[in-house]
């Protein structure tokens, strides 16, 4: 067993200390030598809700508690999925979109998922789109192996162990743009996952002009804990951070969601 898996491993089973049982099982059903081969969602599935979420480590599982409050007294809210990838497969927006009727908007630059979105999930918007601070040509870059979802905008790779793509031009757009074409002005919860331009969608996006309660940003560095830079940049923004997921999502709530969100009996609660 490598280091990093190692390491996995002892992340996994201190976080979850029930891990270690579901391991043993799943390992008499075929060879896993680490839990790093399954997911957090797979832990869910063997104790809770078979087939009910769908993200790789828990995010919809997690996002789903802390913004049921909301989502029982806004319904039809809007889930901007950035990033969006495969319609299904570890999809952090398919759990809202199936249980709770919200709205999704999913934006991805890659435009070979769009006949899937349209076959699997006809219900959401899919727009064909890179985003990022301003409008300009930029270079996507598609990993040779088919693994569309590795994708990323040159220059702001996480991963540069990916050597053999495909490039593509094509223009990036300011998030606010597409959401003014969409006529959406408030945003229950913003996904980003877009393999290391994270921030530069967001600096695409104007607050004062679209109100988002909650956001789920991947926000991978060299190390497990992430990049302060756009904690900082959204603490400024009313914005206040309350976990972080596996090793590379970071959850945000915006600070009118603290306090104050009416419960069944209409009196202030406390969201987390």
């Amino acid at each position: 067993m490598r280091i990093d898996e190692a390491i996995s491993d002892l992340y996994f089973k201190i976080k979850y200390p029930f891990v270690k049982k579901i391991f043993r099982n799943l390992k008499r059903n075929g060879p896993i030598t680490s839990t790093s081969e399954f997911t957090y969602n797979e832990i869910i599935q063997n104790m809770y809700f078979p087939s009910t979420y769908y993200s790789g480590y828990g995010q919809d599982y997690y996002l789903s508690s802390i913004l049921l409050n909301y989502i029982s007294h806004h319904s039809d809210s809007w889930v901007v999925d950035v990033g969006a990838g495969e319609p299904e497969f570890l999809s952090n927006s398919l759990y809202f979109e199936k249980y709770y009727n919200c709205q999704i908007l999913a934006i991805d630059a890659v435009e070979e998922f769009a006949d899937k979105w349209s076959e699997l999930r006809p219900k959401s918007n899919f727009v064909i789109s890179a985003l990022g601070a301003s409008e300009a040509e930029m270079e996507l870059r598609m990993p040779m192996n088919n693994e569309l979802t590795s994708s990323f905008i040159f220059g702001h790779a996480h991963d540069s162990k990916i050597v053999e793509y495909s490039k593509r031009r094509m223009m990036s757009y300011r998030l606010e743009c597409i959401l003014e074409k969409h006529a959406i002005q408030v945003v229950m919860l913003l996904l980003i996952n877009v393999n290391g331009s994270e921030f530069e969608v967001l600096k695409g996006l104007n607050f004062n002009k679209v109100e988002v309660k909650c956001i789920l940003l991947r926000n991978a560095s060299s190390n497990l804990i992430g990049c302060n830079d756009v904690r900082k940049y959204l603490v400024s923004r009313n914005y206040v951070f309350v976990a972080r997921l596996a090793d590379n999502d970071d959850v945000f709530l915006h600070q009118s969601m603290i306090n104050g969100i009416p419960n069944w009996f209409n009196s202030p609660v406390t969201t987390i």
